[in-house]
């Protein structure tokens, strides 16, 4: 079997910034990048469509399930059940957290990883976090996430501090229970990055016991400084998390949960840390660059941006039906997607001809009508939500709710 690096994710409304952290990882070594899209409404599931078309990445569809169960896990499940044969191992780490390595050269990052699975018995290992403050960023700036924030929390905290927190990739056949941090497998041992065997914080590994038993509590009883950490940038800029973070609230908790932490101002100030400046490598910064400016002439030949001509005519509990055509009369290859609830119901495509369309200089041959049946007649208080696939621009009116 090809000994191929997945990465696992889930991002809601994270647009600014996807291609710098899918350019990160490729130059990484990561063969593969699965994003599940958790209901964006910012441009991200747009962009993130085309990034699968073009073969840059893997989407699924992942909406939110109910308030009291995270999305998350099941996005993790659906991930490893649906690409587990395509992937040796999988890391699940989130938008703002970035893989990185002590070297200049990212690509050592897959060189390093491959080693550690070579050493007998190992079935999982855990990188520890890197957590940086806001850097005194008060507001968004068009700029890389790794450029722009420098400052972080130190590792010599005593007892357990926020850089003890892990993030594993696991061998990905090996996988019992997914986790935030440290998803349990069946069997095989869980080391740091420079290969001692990993203790976790709150229960040291005991070697009588089967190792589904040890206590996997997503914190290291110490933190390993390299090679491989995960930079985990927390809150960003004060703008960015009071605009993009705070009104996510947790993925993991509700706020009815006892140890439930909202992130409000306070949170933001407890992870404002500046105990270290660490700026990453003009080389990394440069390769960076290329690789983000390569994804960008995709996207731009894609047509990400282009504009259209577009209306939804009619719409009731048995379906709708619209036109569409590019600026220039067109309406070839163009998908319509229909998220039903937040669900994905499938797609449709302008093939209907009507003449008008010409004579108002709408469509160069006529056929911008499309239309679109459910399956099942839809109910009071269902919502439709009508996209265009892949595309920036999207229809004015693209979303119902059903009297």
């Amino acid at each position: 079997m090809e000994k191929n690096l997945c990465i696992g994710a889930i991002f809601k409304n994270e647009y600014p910034y996807i291609l710098e952290w899918i350019a990160w990882h490729k130059l990484c070594g990561f063969d593969k990048i699965i994003i599940a899209d958790n209901d964006s409404d910012d441009g991200t599931r747009e962009l993130l469509q085309a990034l699968d078309d073009l073969g840059e990445i893997n989407l699924i569809y992942q909406p939110k399930i109910s308030a009291v169960s995270t999305s998350q896990f099941t996005a993790y499940d659906r991930i490893v059940n649906q690409f587990c044969p395509e992937c040796y191992a999988i890391l699940f780490i989130d938008a703002d957290e970035f893989v990185e390595n002590d070297e200049d050269d990212l690509s050592s990052v897959n060189r390093t990883i491959l080693s550690l699975f070579d050493i007998p018995n190992v079935g999982a290992i855990g990188l520890n976090w890197r957590t940086y403050g806001s850097s005194d960023k008060m507001v968004y700036e068009d700029d890389y996430v790794v450029k722009r924030f420098t400052w972080h929390k130190d590792d010599e905290s005593k007892g357990c501090s926020i850089n003890n927190h892990l993030k594993t990739i696991f061998i990905s056949n090996l996988l019992k229970i997914s986790n935030y941090h440290s998803p349990q497998i069946y069997n095989g041992n869980y080391i740091y990055s420079n290969g001692e065997r990993l203790t976790f914080f709150g229960g040291a590994i005991d070697e009588s016991n089967p190792v589904e038993t040890y206590l996997k509590t997503g914190l290291s009883y110490k933190i390993c400084k390299g090679p491989l950490r995960v930079n985990h940038y927390i809150i960003k800029s004060f703008q960015e998390f009071m605009e993009r973070k705070s009104p996510k609230g947790r993925a993991d908790k509700v706020p009815a949960d006892a140890d439930y932490n909202p992130r409000d101002i306070s949170y933001f100030k407890n992870a404002d840390f500046k105990d270290n400046n660490r700026l990453v490598s003009e080389k990394k910064l440069l390769l960076l660059d290329k690789k983000v400016q390569c994804i960008k002439d995709k996207i731009n030949a894609y047509g990400f941006y282009d504009k259209y001509k577009c209306v939804i005519e009619n719409v009731d509990q048995l379906g709708f039906s619209g036109w569409i055509a590019n600026m220039n009369g067109f309406s070839n290859h163009i998908k319509i997607n229909v998220f039903v609830n937040g669900i994905y119901s499938g797609y449709t495509t302008p093939c209907f001809y009507r003449k008008n369309f010409i004579n108002y200089g709408i469509s160069v041959d006529g056929i911008a009508g499309f239309k679109f049946s459910f399956q099942t007649p839809l109910k009071s208080g269902d919502e439709i939500f009508i996209q265009i696939h892949g595309r920036l621009f999207q229809f004015s009116n693209a979303k119902y709710i059903m009297v």
